[in-house]
C-alpha cells in the first residue's frame, strides 16, 4: 500500500504546478505529512532552570530537547521521550527508544515480539552531563516531592544460574540479569540515590510503590526462601531500614501508602487454589507493627457472600484518618461443566431494563468490576458501608477526602430516560453520616454533581433550572448561587431543544467560603452564606472580551484570596488573546500580554517566577515561549517547523454576511498567499457548528481523520471558508441552508471566487448537513460527506454501538434538532432527511463511513450510497475496514487525504479522475492496487 502512496507523491507536483501562485515557494503534497513536527511532553524544573519538550513526527522517532532557561542553550536526545526532572532539579530522566526504521525491519523479517530490542533507561546528570544507561529495564518511577531517588525495575529473565553481567552493544548500557526471575516470581528492584553512588537492591519483586511526601518505599517480593523471605516490605530509604509488613505468602496487589509514609494498606490472596472469584483480604498497616486483616470474605463488616474487589485500589484521605477500599456482591457465574453447545445464546430485552441491552453488554466489564466503596476509619478501627447496590451506589468526595459525612448518588431509577433525554441523568443525593445513617438530601437532580474542596457543599449547575445550585451539607439549606448574578451564567447562543449548558467555574476560595463562577465574558464572586448580591470581578461584557481564571499550580484546592489572580482573556471583536492580572487588593484588572494569536494554558515552575506559554496563529506554530509572572520580554525557545518558510501558506481574515432570514454570521475566510481579488479562486467550504473563534489556530499540514486540512488546500491554490451556522429548532436542514449557502453566495458575489468551482466538505454532523445540502442547491460543484446520517427515520431508532446508547435523544434534545419523537413530528424527520430528495441530487458526492462506526451506524452510509447508484449519480463510498466513526490509523487517514485531495482537484481544478473514481477498486485488488494513478487520455 506505501509504494502507491509514495506513487502518489511523485506525480502530484507534475498536476498541480500549473496552479501554483508563487513558483519560488514549495507546493504541498502528502509527503510534508512526514516533515510537520509537534510538541508535547512539556515541563519545567522546580526551579525554573530547565524546559524539557519532545519534538515528533506521528510514528516517527521522538526527540527530547533540553532547554537551560539561565545559559539559553539545548541539548537534543534521539529517539527519546517520557521524561523527568528530578525534584532537587539535578538529574534527568527519560527513556531512549530503538530506532523505529529498525524495528519495522525486525517486524518485516517476523522477528518476535519477545526478541525485539526495548527501550534503555538513561540518568543525566543536569551538573556534570554525565549520562547512564541500563537497558532491559521493566519500569521506574521517581517521587517528585522526596528525593532525589530513582526506583527502577528490571526485566525478569530466567538465565542460567545467579547473576550474569553484560553490556548493551548498541548503548553500551550495564545489564544484570538474574536466575529463575519471571513475572510471576518478580524480578530485582533497585533503588538508585542519585546525588552519590549509593544503591539498594531488592530481590524477586512483583510490585512497589512510594509515599508522595516522605522517603518510604512498599514493595512485595516472593522471596529466595532462605535469606529473604516472601511478604509485604517497607523501606526507610532514608534510615535505609527495611521492616516487614506482612510475612503471609500469597498474590499482593494494589499496595498503597498515606501520604507520609505512616499507614500502608494492599490486598493479599493467600489462596492457592485457582477460584473464580479470588477470596482477597484487605490488609492494613500502621507505623511498624505488622499488617492486620480489616475485612475479608464472609467478615462480620461485610454482607454475606460479599468479596474484597479485587479491581479497586484502596486510597487514604488526605489527613490520614481514613482508607476507602471496595466490596462486591458473588457474581453470577456459569456453570463450568456444561458444554459450549449446551449453552442458550439469547438476549432478552425488556422495556423495564434501565439501561438497554445494547448499553448493558458494552458497560458489562466495568459493571463485573463495580465496586461498593468501603471506609476504614484509623483511628476507631472500625469499617462502615458508603455505598450499595440498594441506593447511592457511588461515592462523592472532595478533593481532600477528609469529611465526617459521605455523599452518595443514586441514578439507577432514572437511567432509562438516557435514551431520549441524554446525559447527564438524573440522580437522587444521600447523607451518609458518621452511624451510617442515610438522608435523602435532593432528589431527581439533573446535573454533574460535585464537593468543594473542604467538603462544606454539594454544589452542581442545575440543567431544568439553568443554574448554579449549592446544598449546605451541615444544615442541608438549599442556596441557589446563580440567582444574585446579573448575568446569564449558562449559554447565550444555545439553539437546540436541550437544556443549555453552564459556561462553569473558577472554583472556591479558601475554606469553601466563596464560589467563583463565569457568564459568557465575566468572573463573579458569589457567597453562598449569604443572600446578598454577587460581585463582579472583570469586565468583559462591554467589549466582548471572555475572561477565564488560570490554575497555575496543579496542586491547588482553593482559590487563595491573599495572592492576585493570572487570568487568560479572549477578545471575540478582533479574536486577540493574552493574560491578565486580577488584583484582589485593588480590585483591578491589568492586561499582562497581548497579541493576535490564541494562547494556551501556561505551565509554572514550582519554586521560581518562571512560565512557559504558547500562543498560535494562523501561520504561526505554537512554539515554547518563557517569561516570568507578569509576562514581559517573553523568549521563544523552540524552533519547530522551519521547513513552512519554503511553503507558500496563506492568510485567515473573518468574513461577514447577511444570510437569508437577516441574521449578521461570520465565519473564517482563507486566502493562498499573493491573493489576487482580480482572479478566480476556487473554493472549499468546510463546518460544522460554529468555528470562527478558532480564527488564531494553527493548522499544519496533517493528514486529519475528517476533515481537510487549511494550510495544505490553501497552499494548493484553494480559498477555504468555514462559515458559522445558527439552528432554528425542528430544521437542521434548512439552517444550514440559510447559513452556508447564503455565506457562499455572498463570498461570490465578491468577485474572486469561481461560481463553477466550489466544493464542500463535512463530517458526521457536517456530514449530514453536506448531504442535505446538495438535495436543495446544485451551488456546489462536488462534495465529500463523511459519516452522514441521511435518513433520520431510521437514524432515530438506531444504537449509537460504541455506547449502545439509543440515538433517540440526539433527535428529541441535542445536535440533531428536531424537537419531538418520531411519532409526534414525523413531517420534520421527512423534511430534514436527505434520503427522500436523492433524485434532487445533481452534485458528485464523495461518501466516507467505516464499518465500525460506533457513533453514526453504517447503514446510513450505505443507504447514502445505494440510493445515488440506483439513481445513476457519481458517488464514491470509502470504508475503511475496522475503523470506527474516522480513520485512526495513520496510513488510512493518509489514504483518505489523498483521495480527498484526487477528488476536489478533479472537479475544481480540472485535474485528470484517477483510476479509483473512474473504474472502481475492486475486492480483489484491495489493499494491493490503490487505484491513485491518474487517467491523463481525459
Amino acid at each position: 500500500m506505501l509504494k502507491h502512496l509514495f506513487f502518489l507523491i511523485l506525480i502530484l507536483p507534475l498536476f498541480t504546478q500549473s496552479h501554483a501562485q508563487d513558483l519560488s515557494k514549495k507546493r504541498m503534497d502528502a509527503s510534508v505529512f512526514d516533515e510537520w513536527k509537534t510538541i508535547n511532553e512539556v515541563q519545567i524544573s522546580n526551579d525554573g532552570r530547565w524546559v524539557t519538550y519532545n519534538k515528533s513526527v506521528e510514528e516517527q522517532d521522538k526527540e527530547l530537547i533540553l532547554y537551560n532557561t539561565e545559559t539559553k542553550q539545548s541539548k537534543s536526545f534521539p529517539r527519546s521521550s517520557a521524561a523527568q526532572i528530578s525534584h532537587d532539579n539535578g538529574f534527568l530522566i527519560y527513556k531512549s527508544a530503538p530506532p523505529q526504521d529498525s524495528l519495522r525491519e525486525m517486524r518485516r523479517r517476523k522477528v518476535k515480539k519477545d526478541d525485539l530490542p526495548g527501550d534503555t533507561l538513561c540518568i543525566y546528570n543536569l551538573r556534570t552531563g554525565y549520562l547512564e544507561k541500563i537497558a532491559d529495564f521493566k519500569n521506574y518511577k521517581s517521587p517528585k516531592e522526596w528525593g532525589p531517588v530513582l526506583l527502577y525495575q528490571m526485566k525478569a529473565q530466567k538465565k542460567g544460574k545467579g547473576a550474569t553481567v553484560g553490556v548493551d552493544s548498541s548503548t553500551q548500557a550495564i545489564t544484570l540479569k538474574w536466575d529463575d526471575e519471571d513475572d510471576e516470581r518478580g524480578s530485582r528492584l533497585y533503588l538508585k540515590y542519585l546525588q552519590s553512588a549509593r544503591m539498594d537492591s531488592f530481590i524477586y519483586v512483583t510490585d512497589y510503590t512510594f509515599a508522595e511526601k516522605a522517603n518510604q518505599i512498599l514493595l512485595h517480593s516472593t522471596g529466595d526462601d532462605s535469606t529473604f523471605m516472601a511478604g509485604v516490605y517497607k523501606y526507610d530509604a532514608e534510615l535505609q531500614r527495611m521492616s516487614t509488613v506482612s510475612d503471609e505468602k500469597g498474590k499482593v496487589q494494589h499496595m498503597v501508602l498515606s501520604k507520609d509514609g505512616s499507614k500502608a494498606a494492599f490486598l493479599l490472596n493467600k489462596d492457592t487454589t485457582d477460584r473464580r472469584i479470588p477470596p482477597f483480604e484487605m490488609m492494613y498497616a500502621e507505623g511498624v507493627a505488622p499488617a492486620k486483616v480489616i475485612a475479608h470474605h464472609n467478615s462480620r463488616n461485610l454482607p454475606s457472600e460479599w468479596f474484597i474487589n479485587e479491581h479497586y485500589k484502596p486510597h487514604f484521605s488526605d489527613d490520614m484518618s481514613s482508607l476507602f477500599y471496595g466490596i462486591n456482591p458473588e457474581p453470577v457465574q456459569q456453570d463450568t461443566s456444561i458444554l459450549d453447545d449446551e449453552i442458550v445464546n439469547v438476549e432478552v430485552w425488556s422495556y423495564q431494563d434501565n439501561r438497554l441491552h445494547t448499553q448493558q453488554k458494552v458497560r458489562k466489564p466495568d459493571d463485573v468490576k463495580k465496586a461498593y466503596i468501603m471506609k476504614y476509619d484509623c483511628n476507631a478501627g472500625s469499617s462502615m458501608r458508603l455505598t450499595s447496590p440498594e441506593g447511592g451506589a457511588d461515592l462523592l468526595l472532595s478533593s481532600r477526602k477528609n469529611e465526617k459525612s459521605f455523599l452518595v448518588t443514586e441514578e439507577k431509577p432514572y437511567l432509562s430516560t438516557i435514551s431520549w433525554e441524554g446525559f447527564p441523568s438524573y440522580k437522587d443525593v444521600y447523607l451518609v453520616d458518621q452511624s451510617g445513617k442515610k438522608e435523602l438530601l435532593a432528589s431527581k437532580v439533573r446535573g454533574n454533581i460535585r464537593r468543594s474542596p473542604n467538603g462544606k457543599y454539594i454544589y452542581y449547575f442545575s440543567s431544568p433550572d439553568s443554574e448554579w445550585i449549592a446544598i449546605d451539607v451541615k444544615s442541608k439549606k438549599k442556596i441557589s448561587l446563580s440567582a444574585n448574578v446579573s448575568s446569564k451564567v449558562y449559554n447565550e447562543l444555545h439553539d437546540s431543544p436541550s437544556f443549555p449548558w453552564a459556561y462553569g467555574i473558577a472554583g472556591w476560595t479558601e475554606d469553601d467560603k466563596q464560589l467563583i463562577m463565569y457568564d459568557r465574558y465575566d468572573m463573579w464572586i458569589v457567597d453562598p452564606s449569604k443572600n446578598a448580591r454577587a460581585k463582579k470581578l472583570t469586565d468583559g461584557r462591554a467589549d466582548k472580551i471572555t475572561y477565564r481564571y488560570l490554575r497555575l499550580d496543579p496542586e491547588e484546592k482553593n482559590i487563595s484570596t491573599a495572592d492576585d489572580l493570572t487570568l487568560s482573556f479572549y477578545n471575540d471583536e478582533n479574536g486577540s488573546g493574552g493574560y491578565a492580572n486580577y488584583s484582589w487588593k485593588n480590585n483591578s484588572l491589568s492586561e499582562l500580554i497581548s497579541s493576535d494569536h490564541s494562547f494556551n494554558r501556561p505551565l509554572k515552575a514550582k519554586h521560581a517566577d518562571k512560565i512557559i506559554f504558547r500562543r498560535q496563529s494562523f501561520r504561526e506554530f505554537p512554539e515554547l515561549e518563557i517569561t516570568d509572572g507578569q509576562f514581559k520580554e517573553p523568549l521563544k525557545i523552540s524552533e519547530t517547523n522551519p521547513q513552512q518558510a519554503d511553503y507558500s501558506w496563506g492568510d485567515v481574515e473573518w468574513h461577514y454576511w447577511k444570510a437569508f432570514d437577516g441574521q449578521e454570521l461570520r465565519g473564517i475566510l482563507v486566502k493562498p498567499d499573493n491573493f489576487d481579488p482580480n482572479k478566480k479562486y476556487p473554493l472549499l467550504v468546510n463546518f460544522y457548528e460554529r468555528s470562527s473563534n478558532r480564527i488564531h489556530r494553527y493548522r499544519g499540514p496533517y493528514p486529519h481523520r475528517s476533515t481537510i486540512n487549511y494550510s495544505y488546500f490553501v497552499n494548493r491554490g484553494y480559498v477555504v471558508f468555514n462559515p458559522d451556522v445558527t439552528y432554528e429548532i425542528g430544521y437542521p436542514g434548512k439552517s444550514a441552508y440559510n447559513s452556508v449557502v447564503s455565506g457562499v453566495e455572498s463570498l461570490i458575489e465578491e468577485g474572486f471566487i469561481d461560481k463553477d468551482r466550489v466544493g464542500v466538505q463535512g463530517h458526521s454532523w457536517g456530514g449530514y448537513q453536506v448531504a442535505h445540502l446538495i438535495t436543495k442547491t446544485d451551488i456546489f460543484a462536488c462534495a465529500e460527506s463523511g459519516a452522514p446520517v441521511v435518513n433520520m427515520i431510521s437514524a432515530y431508532g438506531g444504537i449509537r454501538w460504541q455506547t449502545g446508547l439509543s440515538r433517540m435523544f440526539q433527535y428529541e434534545h441535542t445536535q440533531s434538532r428536531i424537537g419531538g419523537t418520531l411519532w409526534e413530528k414525523p413531517h420534520l424527520y421527512i423534511e430534514n432527511s436527505p434520503i427522500f430528495e436523492m433524485d434532487k441530487v445533481n452534485t458528485p458526492v464523495l461518501i466516507m463511513h467505516n464499518d465500525k462506526d460506533g457513533h453514526v451506524p453504517w447503514y446510513q452510509g450505505i443507504e447514502y450510497f445505494v440510493a445515488m447508484r440506483r439513481l445513476g449519480k457519481p458517488a464514491w463510498m470509502l470504508n475503511y475496514n475496522e475503523e470506527p466513526h474516522w480513520p485512526l490509523k495513520r496510513v488510512n487517514r493518509i489514504d483518505f487525504n489523498l483521495r480527498m485531495e484526487q477528488f476536489f482537484d478533479h472537479y475544481l481544478m480540472g485535474e485528470p479522475m484517477p483510476t479509483w473514481m473512474k473504474t472502481g477498486v475492486s475486492a480483489i485488488d484491495k489493499g494491493i492496487n490503490q487505484g491513485y494513478e491518474l487517467d491523463n487520455k481525459q
